[in-house]
């Protein structure tokens, strides 16, 4: 088995099981992170989130394209670094365009069906990921990165 599929299989495996990740955008230098539902597309090069227009993370984005989104898999009681896994999902945000907004918002809500009401108000948002790369710690020690370009 290559390393692309073993670290593929280890991404898609920590998504299925992380509903949320943590989301890093940047304004005037300065980091800002947010706690958002995520969906990733079946071949993984992008990932959809949902956010209100007015927020700050929506117009940091708008601005600074470029984002993270980490995902792992912690536990708050008893931490054990040594099975830990994280993955940073670096790539370039854009707001889904009209023409897909239905289908990547039915996509989303089946993942997150808590969230109709959010996605069913006129000022949300569906922002497209697309996925440069991911970078998967694995443990401590080990970081892998998949290229997804």
């Amino acid at each position: 088995m290559s390393t692309n599929t073993i670290l593929n299989d280890i991404v898609r495996s920590l998504f299925a099981a992380q509903p949320l990740g943590i989301l890093a955008t940047q304004a005037h230098g300065q980091p800002y992170c947010n706690i958002v539902a995520f969906t990733a597309s079946e071949d993984l090069r992008s990932l959809i989130i949902a956010t209100p227009r007015f927020t700050t993370k929506y117009h940091n984005m708008l601005k600074n394209p470029q984002v993270c989104l980490m995902v792992d898999n912690r536990s708050a009681h008893d931490p054990d670094f040594s099975g830990g896994i994280a993955v940073n999902c670096i790539g370039t945000a854009m707001t889904v365009p009209e023409p897909e907004f239905e289908a990547c918002r039915k996509l989303h809500f089946e993942r997150h069906k808590n969230l109709r009401a959010h996605l069913d108000t006129p000022d949300c948002a569906l922002v497209r990921i697309e996925v440069e790369r991911y970078v998967i710690a694995r443990g401590v020690r080990q970081i892998e990165t998949l290229s997804m370009i």
